[in-house]
């Protein structure tokens, strides 16, 4: 696949977001809007298998299939407890997993600088663009501590199971904390230091813009939106 005609703007990677949580997961439009759920459904794999995501796109297809084969239970199994434990656990999966695939890809591959360039383009406040910026480097971040804390612990012998478990918690959430509150100090003076909040408009030598498969979802966002108000109005 051509890496550079699946390179999405992050507006439309953020715009996707939105419209596959309203759509998919929270299911609004009901069935007037399947042929666009099936559609938004499929796109975070399309997008996962074009950036070479081979193995999250795989576990969250093996997923989806697991979710359907889930829902399909009530009508093999004449149990109404069974099946409507099966039709809530079914239908939850099959939404939830659509989103959260495409939130990482969007995640995964969307820099810093795009991410605050597409937020700057869109006169976002500052007050917002900051908490974000923050927030996009925090967990990554913090899962690099938290990895470091573990290996520090496996050396010196501290581990469940062993004489000292009932101080591995205290060994692992205090540094936690310690560490959440230091990287968010960090990254919020980082973010300051960049001319963040300056007030005064800044220059980004990231660049980026609208291609023709962003124009086909912006394209495909207004229909939905229209169909959305359409439907909501009584149309």
């Amino acid at each position: 696949m051509n890496r550079k005609f699946f390179k999405l703007d992050p507006r439309t990677k953020l715009f996707l977001i939105l419209i596959t949580a309203l759509v998919v997961l929270s299911r609004w439009g009901g069935e007037d809007l399947h042929a666009f759920r099936m559609i938004l459904t499929a796109v975070p794999f399309v997008l996962l298998l074009a950036e070479k995501e081979y193995s999250y796109c795989l576990k969250s297809f093996i997923g989806l299939l697991i979710s359907y084969c889930i829902l399909y239970i009530p009508y093999v199994w004449d149990n109404s407890l069974v099946g409507t434990l099966a039709i809530v656990v079914g239908s939850v999966l099959s939404r939830m997993i659509p989103t959260i695939a495409i939130a990482y890809y969007a995640v995964k591959t969307t820099k810093l600088s795009e991410f605050v360039a597409g937020m700057e383009k869109m006169h976002v406040s500052e007050k917002i663009i900051i908490p974000l910026t923050v927030v996009f480097r925090f967990l990554p971040t913090l899962k690099e501590e938290f990895q470091s804390i573990d290996d520090a612990m496996r050396m010196r012998g501290i581990c469940f199971g062993g004489k000292k478990t009932s101080k591995v918690l205290e060994y692992k959430i205090i540094p936690m904390l310690i560490c959440s509150v230091r990287i968010g100090e960090e990254l919020s003076a980082a973010a300051i230091t960049r001319g963040l909040a300056s007030g005064i408009k800044r220059t980004n030598i990231c660049k980026i813009g609208f291609g023709i498969l962003d124009y086909a979802f912006l394209t495909f966002f207004a229909v939905t939106v229209v169909r959305l108000t359409m439907r909501f109005i009584g149309v």
